[in-house]
């Protein structure tokens, strides 16, 4: 958010260039998924910056739709909450804050959907700069200075912040665990930074506009997404079994390009399309069951066919791995998500907050650390956000990363991973994943992957 802090000023959009608008065609013309919702935004802003609509003839005065605390309580002019995200000062301005968007909406409106992420965008452009306008106040109250009070503001860049944090939380592969690419520091804590030295590098954004979006993102967790969905249907996680009858060189190759054999029509909750899917199991016939968690269901998909059947499941369960509380000891947990047992039932746990996979043999008194375990990372000896695991009858371990949106293969006792599956960006395209989340295989060694975002089960053929 640019900003301005005096009652007098004149606070104009400096000459219109082309440049940022150059460079931010560049980067639509270079991504291969544009989210609906997502590019809709960015067209607004970008016509709004050219007063395409007349309505918003204002933008060559931003003076006359920034908002602040004084314009919204002492001037009660309301409509500044909602104007003013969508002005920019300069073409730069609006290149960053639309770039930045841009990579924030293709994970949050794929892993949303469209309808929730508009709802979603609609309260925080709201709630971000009423939160501004509270800011204002307490500063100038807190600090007895009542420049703070006319703290007027434009720019998206709250509305990013916010979608920064909401980001993190559900997808922390998203927030790096460096800063300039070499400092180390959590994800949770990485807006944190970017706050303080956004503010340092460029003096004359608002720092309150920021923080109000961080704050806005804080208050958004969980989402409108989470309540609806998670919590109706939490006891449909995985359903997984033993690969018993196949077995798998461990040097051998998938062919990268995948087939829909369930789903692949869009979110929803008709026997043709899936909603959440969270796992699934391939029996020595090729069907594919399937844990539709947000249709509360578990349905069958028989091989070869495009409709699926609803069927029944229910199972009980004792403690087997953790019990002892949040953390990273061997003897605990953090979010576990996925679990697969072998021939030997012995236990293979998901932690997805502490970026590894832990074995827990049977009768054993304490658990084994097969991967990961070195934060979030891209690194063939990391694991980043691990959301489906299974492994083989030679111990090979195979693991769904949601952080990096593919599918590695962990041979007994290695220290490294490969990519069998995805790895190359988000996307909808046969070699792609997005946000995978629950492998199997079937008799003859081809893997089926849970392609969460794109609402279909993807199988890679064993070349």
């Amino acid at each position: 958010m640019f900003s301005s802090r005096s009652r007098h000023s004149n606070y104009h959009q400096t000459n219109r260039s082309y440049y940022g608008i150059i460079l931010l065609l560049a980067e639509l013309g270079r991504s291969s998924h544009l989210p609906p919702i997502t590019l809709a935004i960015i067209i607004l802003n970008v016509l709004i910056y050219f007063d395409i609509f007349p309505l918003f003839d204002l933008s060559s005065d931003l003076q006359s739709v920034c908002v602040s605390t004084y314009t919204v309580l002492d001037q009660g002019d309301y409509m500044r909450i909602l104007l003013a995200p969508f002005f920019h000062g300069d073409d730069m301005h609006l290149y960053y804050n639309m770039a930045s968007f841009l990579y924030k909406g293709q994970q949050l409106e794929t892993l949303f959907g469209s309808q929730y992420f508009a709802l979603l965008l609609t309260m925080l452009t709201l709630l971000s700069s009423l939160m501004l306008v509270l800011l204002g106040q307490l500063a100038s109250s807190l600090l007895d200075n009542p420049e703070y009070l006319f703290t007027c503001a434009v720019g998206f860049s709250a509305v990013i912040f916010a979608l920064k944090v909401i980001a993190t939380h559900y997808t922390p592969a998203y927030g790096s665990n460096t800063f300039l690419g070499f400092i180390p520091i959590s994800a949770k804590y990485i807006v944190w930074v970017e706050l303080v030295v956004i503010q340092l590098i460029t003096p004359n954004v608002s720092f309150l506009g920021h923080l109000a979006g961080i704050l806005v993102g804080l208050l958004k967790n969980p989402s409108i997404h989470e309540i609806d969905f998670e919590a109706s249907a939490s006891s449909f996680c995985l359903i997984s079994a033993p690969l018993r009858s196949a077995i798998i060189h461990p040097h051998a190759r998938w062919i990268p390009t995948g087939v829909t054999v369930a789903g692949g029509y869009g979110r929803g909750g008709s026997n043709n399309q899936l909603w959440g899917a969270h796992g699934l199991y391939v029996d020595k016939n090729k069907n594919v069951y399937i844990a539709d968690f947000a249709n509360s269901r578990i349905i069958e998909w028989k091989h070869g066919s495009k409709i699926g059947q609803v069927v029944a499941g229910e199972s009980v369960g004792t403690v087997v791995a953790g019990g002892n509380g949040k953390g990273s000891r061997l003897d605990q947990l953090n979010s576990p998500r996925f679990l697969f047992v072998d021939r030997d039932y012995s236990v293979y746990v998901g932690d997805r907050d502490n970026q590894l996979v832990m074995k827990c043999p049977k009768s054993a008194k304490s658990d084994i650390l097969v991967t990961g375990g070195q934060d979030l990372g891209s690194d063939p000896k990391q694991t980043a956000c691990v959301n489906g695991i299974v492994v083989d009858q030679l111990g090979t371990l195979y693991v769904a990363e949601e952080g990096h949106h593919r599918v590695t293969r962990w041979v007994k006792e290695a220290t490294e991973s490969i990519v069998i599956a995805g790895g190359i960006g988000i996307g909808e395209q046969a070699n792609q994943l997005t946000i995978p989340c629950g492998l199997s295989f079937d008799k003859d060694g081809n893997i089926y992957v849970i392609d969460y975002g794109n609402y279909r089960v993807q199988r890679f053929d064993i070349d």
